[in-house]
């Protein structure tokens, strides 16, 4: 109850009384640890769960269990950049014993490769379980592609979801992120086509009509069929923030202020993120609020220093904020 609550103090201090009558409590230890981890003292937190490995195994307790700790263990490792100690981790997960755990850990791995800088080995290590296992190749392609557009390559996640839409025309995950990343390298004659595909598979699907009416009203052009696209994704889905954004801005393209501030603030309050900021703070200076516009570019930021929309927007109407 006080976990769900979001009492992380209290909680911890209730479970760490437990520990004092019983310290090989696995239960306890692995809450305590997870507690930690909410409050940022990684220091406790491998403590408890380095017991918590311990104690497991003294007991012989099921090797696949102690995965998730394992698995947390790594995390804080890795957000510490000790991406050695992060990949040794890893490395104590076993195929044998939890096939699932052992490929995210495979994929984890690649990341953290990425992070190291080692491209190369990164992408021979994904290239070599897509090799091994055929049946994973969705997942593969899927995760790379992030790796690699998280590191600014766009131009080679464009080629390798390319080569996996090619053997698979029909897999909607890969067609949906191989318009996303057409659209980075300026294909977007392809993203449509590929998005278009999406949606005649799966008619309702509303990320593809979301994405489809967004690059369209972003790029300016066909306006009037963005409004249609972006209005069946609300119709699809009228609580998600993302597509709220979208048809603001489409509105706002068309020159209809208002309404389009009306739904960016509705965005902005279900979706603080830098991009639904810049977007509304854009719409603002354009109305004449330039206060209100400076504050939001403010707070976009400082969540996203390095935003691009938000460096392009500010450039182009030559705000100082």
């Amino acid at each position: 109850m006080l976990i769900a609550q979001k009492e992380y103090d209290r909680a911890r201090r209730e479970f760490e009384q437990v520990l004092v009558s019983q310290p090989d409590d696995l239960q306890t230890l692995y809450a305590v640890g997870l507690l930690s981890i909410q409050q940022n003292d990684y220091a406790n937190a491998e403590k408890y769960l380095k017991r918590y490995l311990d104690i497991g195994k003294k007991s012989k307790k099921p090797e696949a269990e102690s995965y998730q700790a394992i698995f947390l263990l790594a995390q804080m490792a890795e957000e510490r950049k000790n991406y050695d100690a992060a990949l040794e981790w890893i490395d104590r997960i076993s195929e044998e014993g939890d096939s699932e755990a052992w490929m995210l850990g495979q994929i984890k791995k690649a990341q953290i490769f990425f992070k190291q800088g080692q491209i190369k080995e990164a992408r021979s290590h994904m290239a070599g379980l897509r090799h091994a296992y055929p049946g994973e190749e969705e997942r593969l392609l899927l995760s790379e592609s992030q790796m690699l557009r998280t590191a600014q390559m766009n131009k080679e996640a464009y080629a390798l979801l390319k080569t996996g839409v090619k053997k698979s025309p029909s897999n909607i995950s890969l067609l949906y992120d191989f318009a996303l990343a057409a659209e980075k390298v300026n294909r977007t004659d392809e993203m449509e086509v590929s998005l278009r595909r999406v949606i005649e598979i799966d008619p309702n699907n509303q990320m593809a009509y979301n994405a489809l009416g967004y690059s369209l009203a972003d790029r300016n052009v066909r306006l009037d069929e963005a409004h249609v696209l972006i209005a069946k994704a609300l119709a699809l889905s009228p609580d998600d923030p993302y597509v709220t954004d979208s048809m603001g801005w489409v509105l706002y393209r068309q020159g209809k202020l208002k309404e389009a501030e009306l739904l960016l603030r509705r965005a902005y309050e279900l979706l603080p993120e830098a991009e639904v900021m810049v977007h509304l703070g854009e719409v603002l200076w354009v109305s004449g609020q330039q206060e209100d516009a400076r504050s939001l570019f403010r707070e976009a930021a400082k969540k996203e220093p390095q935003s691009e929309i938000l460096l392009e927007t500010v450039k182009r109407l030559g705000v100082k904020y």
